[in-house]
């Protein structure tokens, strides 16, 4: 069984990960439909 600070540590470093994932997936999908409109 693993240390719950590794847990911690696995989703600080998780979720910024995901939310600038989020973020670009967002952007890209901005930046298309600003460039077909």
């Amino acid at each position: 069984m693993s240390a719950p600070g590794s847990a911690v540590r696995g989703l600080v470093f998780g979720l910024p990960i995901s939310l600038l994932l989020w973020a670009a997936l967002v952007g890209a999908v901005a930046l298309l439909l600003a460039v077909t409109s």
